[in-house]
């Protein structure tokens, strides 16, 4: 029986990485109820100030859709679907082809009233714009890395938009 080579649409680093990383954003939700990875280097950020906000848009300007799962049905086999959907949305067509690693790009996921989201996120430096991004995105909060918490965006919107 000869070998038959398949043309997979699977990007390599996507089939490198991709099951490491899934099982560490399972244990880690399941765990600590969320974490974020960096889809450049498949790792935690290295990041120590700034503003994770979800609902990011990939190259195109289109949306990522966010995975929902219910806390009872978050199995490892449904993060991998859901990481596998958002990161490829992320990609585009050069990256696909040439294994190219996806810098600015990242998989954020976060449990919430017996729920757990997995989505695509963004990052800024700049509090204002991850609140204008949070309230042009229709997010519930925003992640303080300095402050390791997540900040309610109907709580802090009316606070920004008074010292304007």
């Amino acid at each position: 029986m000869a070998l038959v080579r398949e043309n997979s649409s699977v990007p390599s680093q996507l089939r490198t990485y991709g099951d490491v990383v899934t099982r560490k954003l399972y244990m880690d939700t399941r765990k600590n109820g969320g974490t974020t990875v960096d889809l450049a280097t498949f790792k935690v950020p290295a990041k120590t100030e700034g503003y994770f906000v979800g609902a990011a848009t990939g190259w195109d300007g289109k949306d990522i859709a966010a995975h929902i799962i219910p806390e009872s049905e978050f199995t490892l086999e449904r993060m991998r679907q859901a990481f596998g959907h958002i990161y490829a949305d992320h990609l585009t067509r050069e990256q696909i082809e040439s294994s190219a690693p996806i810098v600015g790009g990242y998989i954020g996921t976060w449990t919430h009233e017996g729920l757990v989201y997995v989505d695509a996120i963004s990052w800024t430096a700049d509090y204002r714009e991850a609140v204008t991004w949070a309230l042009a995105r229709g997010e519930h909060s925003i992640w303080d890395i300095n402050a390791n918490g997540s900040l309610e965006v109907e709580t802090i919107a009316p606070l920004l938009a008074r010292s304007a």
